[in-house]
């Protein structure tokens, strides 16, 4: 009888231990559905975690040692949340607009339904995942336009991810965020980098090539979806090939986030997944750190520089 005990003891602790991982896992879609859900209201309002590479940081007390500013206060650079039409409406006051380039790192299909800021999220935003961009934009358009079609249900959802509430939607109007920054004569350009990991090779590279080729007085505005993780990374990235040479990485790191952003270097979850993806975005920070530091000229692609150093 005691044998038994511990026999069925042993089998349920097994099992709590498999159905741990998933678990955590509950709020986010089965694999293969896809919701239409609320990012951002259409408010005049700015976006959220909207920042300047110029703000002032946050206080943490007056034991805290504070990063080093140099450099940083003549960035063009800014960054955020995603946002709505009337959202991006209000930020455009306070950026320069005729040298503003919007820098979208969404991979997951994202858009405007009548102004309102939404986007087809389905588990860990990865649906699309080994797609070209050029298929990305297909498919996005293609939500789109399904929403002009009749009666469509957007869901909002909770902090822990879960649908809270739906809506039913009559749309008139859809737009792509490239649409809405032609319409206020903003230019665009998108990256589809993979949210809770690292960016890939490609991301890298496409970004310095884009970064390259900007005017000497463009000013840069980053967001992906909530204006921490992607948005973070990228914002040190550009602070880094400024200031890399003359500020520590720990001191680019700490101020990118004490003006609003995410602690990239130590960002964790309970989620296996996100987990690990966390800690190789923060290894790649410091590889890209150790990249623009290091590498002989601009002609060295980081994929180039990464394989000589067998990062890939």
């Amino acid at each position: 009888m005691a044998n038994g005990k511990l026999a069925l003891a042993i089998l349920l602790t097994i099992t709590m231990l498999l159905q741990a991982p998933f678990l955590t896992l509950a709020a986010e879609p089965a694999p293969g559905v896809m919701i239409l859900k609320v990012d951002r209201e259409d408010k005049l309002q700015l976006p959220k975690d909207f920042r300047i590479a110029s703000d002032a940081f946050k206080q943490l007390g007056t034991d805290v040692t504070m990063p080093s500013r140099v450099g940083m206060d003549k960035l063009n650079l800014s960054g955020s949340s995603y946002y709505s039409q009337l959202e991006f409406a209000e930020m455009l006051t306070k950026l320069p607009k005729d040298r503003l380039v919007i820098l979208d790192l969404r991979l997951e299909p994202h858009g405007y339904l009548d102004g309102m800021g939404v986007s087809w999220y389905s588990a860990y935003k990865r649906a699309n995942w080994g797609k070209s961009s050029a298929e990305l934009d297909i498919i996005e358009r293609n939500f789109l336009n399904s929403t002009l079609a009749g009666p469509v249900e957007v869901a909002r959802l909770d902090s822990e991810k879960s649908v809270a509430s739906k809506t039913e939607l009559h749309v008139t109007h859809a737009l792509t965020e490239g649409d809405l920054a032609e319409l206020f004569g903003v230019k665009y350009f998108r990256i589809h980098v993979a949210d809770y990991t690292k960016p890939t090779d490609e991301n890298v590279d496409q970004f310095l090539s884009f970064y390259q080729k900007l005017p000497k007085d463009a000013w840069l505005h980053l967001h992906c979806e909530a204006g921490e993780g992607r948005t973070t990374v990228f914002m040190a990235m550009v602070d880094m090939l400024h200031n890399a040479k003359e500020v520590s990485y720990d001191d680019i790191m700490s101020r990118q986030w004490l003006i609003g952003g995410q602690d990239i270097r130590k960002s964790t979850s309970k989620d296996p997944l996100k987990k690990v993806g966390y800690a190789e975005r923060a290894v790649f920070t410091k590889h890209f750190y150790d990249y623009v530091v290091q590498r002989p000229d601009d002609s060295m692609t980081w994929t180039e520089w990464a394989k000589q150093h067998k990062y890939n």
